[in-house]
């Protein structure tokens, strides 16, 4: 609703940041009213921005959102932002996406300890070629399960 209001507002798309910003002031709202319980979810906020190109915001339900080149959240999330941090240390930070896509599955599969299968897990991609979100299918996954699993 708040980026349908302000593309009607403004005339453009909304910048990712402005629109992680205006979630988390929602978020902090409901923190401060009696009797409304607060949000209990974490929201990940990606796209690709005119001025800033591809951008990752976490929006916690304090109130608070960060910019990242890579989050996790759940319940190993630290787990996986330390691995994250290490693998984008070695590498660089600026990934294809399909390296991108390939550090995501390695870092899922290390930090909970299994091999995945193409319908155990969803991949959802943003890329500035193709700025559009859309979701991979089950033949996609399982060529980017098949690329990590030749690595190992």
């Amino acid at each position: 609703m708040e980026a349908a209001h302000y593309k009607k507002e403004m005339g453009h798309d909304i910048p990712v940041d402005f629109l992680a910003s205006r979630l988390a002031d929602h978020n902090q709202i409901t923190t401060q009213k009696a009797m409304q319980r607060v949000f209990g979810v974490e929201t990940i906020v990606a796209g690709i921005d005119a001025e800033k190109g591809p951008t990752l915001y976490k929006v916690d339900p304090a109130g608070y959102y960060y910019g990242y080149k890579g989050v996790s959240a759940g319940v190993k999330e630290q787990d996986a932002i330390n691995y994250l941090e290490k693998e984008m240390k070695k590498t660089g930070w600026d990934l294809s996406e399909e390296d991108a896509i390939k550090l995501a599955i390695t870092c899922m599969q290390t930090v909970i300890g299994q091999e995945f299968k193409s319908n155990d897990i969803e991949i959802g991609v943003v890329s500035v070629k193709n700025p559009k979100f859309s979701k991979m299918s089950q033949d996609q996954i399982e060529f980017y399960l098949n690329e990590v699993s030749k690595k190992d």
